[in-house]
């Protein structure tokens, strides 16, 4: 079973949901979010990209993918990918985060990775996620709660 949590860059919202996932993250703390691997660091290039993250404690093995505002088409287009390959629909869980996005994750980002103001578009990036945490906490941990297929 692998979880896939995907954002615009694949570098913020999904690496908070992935740390949420595996327990690193229990609480928004904004010195512990900066700490974590992977938070702020794929760009443009790895768009597309699946990142191996970790594997939780049920031996699921959780990836991070930038899709920008493409979660759906890369939802379809992995599902087609199992099927071709035999692997079950099931095998894959993909969690599109784009509705966790809003004007500050989106300004931060376009901040830090076009304009390569990291320090203040990762400010208003950590603004929006502090805004949608606990939202997103519950998402995950009803991922978390799915029961493997």
């Amino acid at each position: 079973m692998k979880v896939i949590y995907a954002d615009y860059w694949g570098s913020y919202i999904s690496v908070v949901a992935a740390s949420i996932h595996l327990g690193i993250l229990e609480e928004y703390d904004e010195e512990k979010i900066r700490s974590i691997k992977g938070f702020g660091e794929n760009n443009f290039s790895k768009l597309g990209e699946l990142i191996f993250f970790a594997e939780d404690q049920k031996s699921r093995r959780i990836y991070i993918l930038g899709v920008k505002k493409s979660g759906r088409i890369a939802e379809r287009a992995l599902n087609g990918i199992s099927k071709i390959f035999g692997l079950g629909k099931n095998d894959v869980d993909f969690v599109d985060l784009y509705i966790y996005e809003n004007v500050f994750t989106k300004m931060g980002g376009f901040l830090s990775q076009k304009l390569c103001f990291k320090s203040a578009g990762e400010k208003l990036v950590l603004i929006g996620i502090k805004r949608n945490f606990n939202k997103l906490k519950n998402l995950v941990h009803k991922m978390k709660e799915k029961p493997l297929k």
